[in-house]
């Protein structure tokens, strides 16, 4: 454990009430869910490396348990992967991206806070050891308190103090067209995972590549992730590709 770890917890701890109250607030919903996540094994190696996970996960005071090969199959019969056996977390929850977006720009506006689109902060303005403002494309914001939320562009702002060594990597996804919900629970295999959604969508992450803040998809990138998600499960060979990104 480390304070990144506890914060992240604490994060999941609130998240629940918070996605309710964006709800509230926007009549949007966010698609908040509960379905667990279902990590696989192929070998007794793999297995190994899990269970050792799940201890740890344990005594962090997350639930985790491991799952036989044919609890697997009895679980999620769609998958067709042949398992060493796997790990069930249960306390894996999933929103939808793009809805919980657009719940938290009608809650801002709700709740009559100002976003402005299309100006870029470069620079915290600083005098001595406080914070003034910011300085941005269409001039300088003064304001007691900056909240830094830029992700993978915020190594790019000046006046942070420490500054932030963050870099982008690079996530190829795409989604199928499911006419049935196939998977009733987050499924990951070494680095790929399924996400089934509502309205008939299962998505297919994901792509890690040390490629900046290029978004090109690419035929080793997209066809990776259409040959593992049919090593998960072959019943998704015929189903009908809805987006990538």
């Amino acid at each position: 454990k480390d304070p990144l770890f506890d914060l992240c917890a604490a994060s999941l701890r609130l998240y629940r009430d918070w996605a309710g109250q964006l709800q509230e607030q926007s009549g949007v919903d966010p698609e908040y869910e509960e379905p667990g996540l279902l990590f696989l094994a192929t070998s007794e190696k793999s297995l190994d490396v899990l269970k050792s996970r799940m201890t740890w996960q344990r005594e962090a005071g997350f639930d985790s348990e491991l799952w036989t090969p044919e609890e697997i199959r009895q679980m999620e019969p769609h998958l067709t992967l042949p398992v060493a056996g796997g790990v069930h977390m249960p306390g894996e929850h999933q929103v939808t991206p793009r809805r919980l977006m657009e719940a938290l720009r009608a809650s801002c506006k709700t709740s009559r806070v100002e976003i402005r689109s299309g100006s870029r902060v470069h620079e915290i303005i600083r005098q001595s050891d406080r914070v003034e403002g910011v300085r941005t494309d269409s001039g300088t914001i003064k304001a007691d308190t900056v909240v830094i939320a830029s992700g993978a562009r915020s190594s790019e702002i000046t006046g942070l103090c420490p500054r932030l060594p963050i870099a982008p990597r690079k996530g190829q996804i795409l989604s199928l067209i499911t006419p049935e919900p196939m998977f009733q629970r987050l499924i990951r295999w070494e680095h790929a995972y399924l996400m089934q959604r509502a309205g008939g969508e299962l998505v297919v992450g994901a792509t890690n590549e040390d490629a900046g803040f290029d978004r090109n998809l690419t035929p080793s990138g997209i066809g990776g992730l259409l040959e593992r998600v049919q090593q998960l499960s072959s019943c998704t060979a015929k189903l009908a590709i809805k987006e990538m990104w």
